[in-house]
């Protein structure tokens, strides 16, 4: 199971912003703490419970102040214990060395009642004789052993279980020789990841190392209508928070603007709240502020070294629709990102946020000082990404200033159609025989680049305008031929969706230039809706596209 760069580790100094290992590493972050349905972690609870040892000869220390608990104390957090006399390191049997392997219940306010794999110096188990286990005297062994200088720089990154009775720790050795100095922690994890990858293969995990570079802060995936700009961010979204499939997750919001969303809905605003038999007013937090907090606590913890630095990401859909200056307010000053990416310059906070910043921190297992309530400044983990488009009506413009605080990413008009749309046909109705629909059929992505090629020579329409392939969406082209009531279904929503948009939106003022094979004079949407359902596709003129028999 591989444990969290840093939290098993020797030999080193950081000069500022703190390292003291955690010595645990969590066995779940998923929605109720469950833990992780992992192979690897399912082998160790196997050997643990194979090995396992009396909670009554158990101790620990557990938080930033190292307080001794006890697993024969009433409420313990210690839930099992195992205790391992085969102990390998890289391969290397250590000769007596003897490992407590600790799960314990997490009691911090934030990720209260989550299990932790526990593994550090102070795990202690009481022997019959009288005598000790410690999990400090067996590192004190590792170096000798291994022919290390006592104060060898090395650290653990893999922890398993073979056979159910043999513990084997997978470590890196930085420094053979003695202890090595650095500046800050993040230097630190990052010389860290590096080694480990030449040394082994094994690439750190996102949420601990690789975000801080790969992926830009503030982002706006931009296109025409029908691209998959929505889809787009949603896959980045899994890449940068490593997790492809859960979305009940405390570390993303999506919201989606309109023309009345506000700074209050956006940041947060004093509210009514009911309160047993009264009325009361609190502050009540917006999705920015939920993600600004779950942002900094993390911050907090990560220099204290309690846990590793994760992103966390706010999801705008459609951030064009609403008046942003007015929704974002002072926040618009924070989106200025320094070289650290975090905000170059805070702002102070209003009474009602610097109240609530003050609560909820003070909830945490940390020291609060007063600079992380009296001003704001967006932290390098935060990610704020948006979708916009352009093309629709009635959006409100975004100023100069605003723009060039974000990256802008365009979703071209053709990406991914012909690999994701080869092969879609959709139904074309073509007259009636008695009430019977007469279908033909015709692949939808050739259609959408004919009617494409007709916007843009004969109409002259920016390409903001043109149809994206995912305009009809995917679940529509994969039901379009299921039966007759599915084909029937397909023709109202494309007239109800492509036709539509073509008449009232991309070629509103001369409709006629791109329905050439209806009669141009007076034409009205219900006109248009009638031709298609006499002459299909034909309603475009002579488009030279082939239509078929066969679906």
């Amino acid at each position: 199971m591989r444990i969290d760069l840093t939290s098993l580790a020797f030999g080193y100094t950081v000069l500022s912003g703190g390292a003291t290992p955690n010595w645990a590493t969590a066995l779940g972050q998923g929605s109720g703490h469950k833990i992780n349905d992992d192979p690897e972690i399912n082998e160790i609870l196997k050997g643990m419970i194979y090995s396992a040892v009396s909670l009554d000869k158990i101790s620990t220390k557990i938080g930033k102040g190292g307080n001794l608990v006890k697993g024969s104390a009433v409420d313990s957090p210690i839930v099992l214990a195992a205790k391992f006399s085969k102990v390998y390191v890289n391969n290397r049997l250590i000769e007596n060395g003897k490992f407590i392997l600790l799960i314990t219940r997490d009691t911090s306010a934030s990720h209260f009642g989550r299990l932790r794999l526990k593994y550090g110096p102070s795990n202690t188990y009481d022997e019959n004789d009288g005598q000790k286990t410690k999990n400090e005297d067996f590192f004190h062994m590792v170096p000798e052993q291994l022919q290390l200088a006592e104060n060898a720089c090395w650290f653990v990154y893999d922890i398993s279980i073979k056979n159910q009775d043999t513990l084997v720790l997978s470590a890196v050795i930085v420094n053979s020789s003695g202890r090595l100095e650095y500046s800050d922690s993040a230097r630190l994890k990052s010389e860290w990841a590096e080694l480990l990858r030449q040394k082994t293969g094994v690439v750190v995990s996102f949420d601990e190392q690789k975000y801080f570079t790969d992926f830009a802060r503030n982002r706006i995936f931009f296109g025409a209508p029908g691209t998959g700009k929505s889809f787009e961010m949603n896959q980045e979204r899994k890449k940068l928070l490593n997790d492809p499939d859960d979305i009940n997750r405390a570390d993303f919001e999506r919201v989606t603007f309109h023309p009345n969303y506000s700074y209050a809905n956006f940041v947060g605003a004093y509210k009514p709240v009911k309160a047993e038999d009264s009325i009361t007013y609190e502050y009540v937090p917006g999705p920015f502020m939920r993600v600004y907090l779950n942002a900094l606590i993390n911050i907090k913890k990560n220099k204290a070294d309690e846990e590793p630095l994760k992103p966390y990401l706010l999801l705008i859909e459609e951030i064009n629709r609403a008046n942003v200056a007015a929704v974002f307010g002072d926040i618009f000053q924070l989106l200025d990102r320094n070289g650290q990416k975090e905000s170059e310059y805070p702002i102070q906070t209003s009474e009602d946020i610097k109240k609530y910043l003050k609560e909820k921190l003070e909830e945490q297992d940390f020291i609060v000082n007063e600079e992380d309530y009296l001003q704001i400044k967006l932290p390098s983990n935060m990610f704020i990404w948006a979708t916009m488009n352009s093309a629709d009506q009635g959006v409100y413009p975004m100023d100069t200033a605003f723009k060039r605080r974000w990256e802008f990413e365009y979703i071209g008009i053709d990406e991914k159609a012909d690999r994701d749309l080869k092969g879609y046909k959709i139904p074309i109705q073509y007259g009636l025989n008695g009430n019977k629909p007469l279908y033909k059929y015709v692949g939808w992505d050739d259609l959408r680049k004919k009617i494409n090629y007709i916007l843009s020579k004969d109409c002259h329409v920016n390409e903001d305008k043109l149809l994206g392939p995912y305009f009809v969406t995917k679940v529509m082209l994969d039901n379009a031929l299921k039966d007759d009531d599915s084909k029937k279904r397909f023709i109202k929503a494309f007239e109800s969706k492509v036709l539509m948009y073509l008449f009232e939106d991309a070629v509103k003022m001369h409709p006629a230039r791109i329905f050439r094979g209806c009669d141009g004079e007076g034409l009205r949407y219900s006109d248009v809706c009638k031709a298609f359902e006499e002459k299909g596709i034909d309603i475009f003129g002579e488009i030279n596209l082939t239509v078929s028999d066969n679906e």
